[in-house]
C-alpha cells in the first residue's frame, strides 16, 4: 500500500496532468483530492479534478471544495494559459465533487490515517486555512511537497507572475507564509526545477502520447498541444506533475533547505525570499535545487501509459 496522500489542486492543464501521475502511482494511497481557486474559478477546478479522475478510472478518489478566493485581495485567473474553462476548453465532465470543505476533510483524514503526504499544486489557501483552523494538522502530516515559488538556486529561479514571484505564491502570499512559518515539513519544487529544459515535453513527445491510446494519454496530448500553441512555448512545462514526482520519488531531486520568507506588498509581493546569512537563524523548508529531468519524464510517461 502506498502513502496516504492529500492532493491539493487548482485544476488547470497542469494540475490535470498531475492528477493523472498521482492516480497511477501505487507509491501513493491517494485518498483525498481537494481544488482551490487558482487557475480558474473553484467551481471549474473542482469540476475539472473530478474529470480527470473519472477518466483515469478513479471515481473512488473523493473530490472536495476549498478556498474561491486568496486570503487577502481578489482573484487573479490564468484561462489566457489554460482556456476559459481551464482544460483547453474540452468540456470534460464526469465525477462527482462532495460538500464538505478541503480544511476540514484534510484535518479529518490526517487524524484518521495517523500520518499522510499532502502535495499542493496551487495557491496554498486551503493548506493555510486548515494550518490556521487545526494546528496540530502538523503534527499528522509527514511531509508537504508543494509546487511553488521562484528561489534563485539556478538559473531558471525566477519569476512568472511577475519579474520576481511564481504564480501559486504570488496569488496568495499570505497563505504562503502562513505554510512556512507552520512547522509542517515542506519540500518546495519551484521554478528552479520545473523550468528546466530537461523536465518538459517537446512536440515529439506529445505526439508520441496521441498514439499511446488510453483515455489518460489521449487528455494529456490535447491539453499539452493545447498549451504549446496558446502560449508559444515549445515545451510542455510539467510544473506540477514534478511535485508529484517529489512524493513519489524523492531521489529524482536535490534539495536545499534555506530559511523562505514571503514579500506581502509592494512590487515583490508575491516574491519567495531566501535567507543566505549564516549568522540568521531561521526554521527552514526544503528547496529543490536540482532535478533528474530525463528520469522524471520518463517515469511520467511510463505512468501515463501504464507501464507500472
Amino acid at each position: 500500500m502506498g502513502k496516504p496522500t492529500i492532493l491539493d489542486v487548482d485544476t488547470g492543464i497542469d494540475d490535470a496532468l498531475a492528477i493523472l501521475l498521482a492516480a497511477y502511482s501505487p507509491e501513493l494511497e491517494l485518498l483525498a483530492v481537494t481544488a482551490v481557486a487558482g487557475n480558474v474559478h473553484l467551481e471549474k477546478t473542482a469540476r475539472n479534478s473530478a474529470a480527470v479522475l473519472h477518466i483515469a478510472g478513479r471515481d473512488d478518489v473523493p473530490v472536495y471544495p476549498g478556498a474561491r478566493k486568496p486570503l487577502i485581495g481578489k482573484l487573479r485567473t490564468a484561462e489566457w494559459v489554460h482556456g476559459e474553462d481551464g482544460l483547453a476548453g474540452l468540456g470534460l465532465s464526469g465525477g462527482r465533487v462532495e460538500r464538505e470543505s478541503a480544511a476540514h476533510m484534510m484535518y479529518r483524514l490526517a487524524k484518521e490515517h495517523g500520518s499522510i503526504v499532502v502535495v499542493t499544486t496551487g495557491p496554498l489557501t486551503n493548506l493555510a486555512l486548515a494550518v490556521s483552523t487545526y494546528p496540530d494538522l502538523v503534527d499528522y502530516v509527514e511531509k508537504h511537497y508543494m509546487m511553488g515559488g521562484a528561489y534563485g538556486l539556478t538559473r531558471y529561479g525566477f519569476g512568472n507572475a511577475s519579474p520576481t514571484a511564481e504564480f501559486n505564491v504570488w496569488q496568495d502570499p499570505e497563505a504562503a507564509e502562513i505554510v512556512f512559518e507552520s512547522g509542517l515539513n515542506t519540500y518546495a519544487i519551484g521554478l528552479d526545477v520545473t523550468m528546466d529544459p530537461s523536465t518538459g515535453l517537446s512536440l515529439e513527445d506529445i505526439e508520441a502520447l496521441k498514439s499511446c491510446g488510453s483515455p489518460a494519454c489521449t487528455l494529456a496530448y490535447h491539453v499539452s498541444k493545447f498549451y504549446v500553441e496558446r502560449v508559444g512555448d515549445p515545451l510542455m512545462r510539467l510544473h506540477d506533475p514534478l511535485a508529484v514526482a517529489a512524493a513519489v520519488s524523492e531521489e529524482l531531486f536535490g534539495f536545499e533547505e534555506h530559511g523562505v520568507e514571503v514579500a506581502l506588498c509592494g512590487k515583490a509581493r508575491g516574491t519567495t525570499l531566501v535567507e543566505r546569512r549564516p549568522w540568521i537563524k531561521k526554521r527552514g523548508i526544503k528547496v529543490a535545487s536540482g532535478v533528474r529531468g530525463e528520469e522524471f519524464k520518463q517515469l511520467f510517461l511510463e505512468r501515463l501509459r501504464g507501464d507500472r
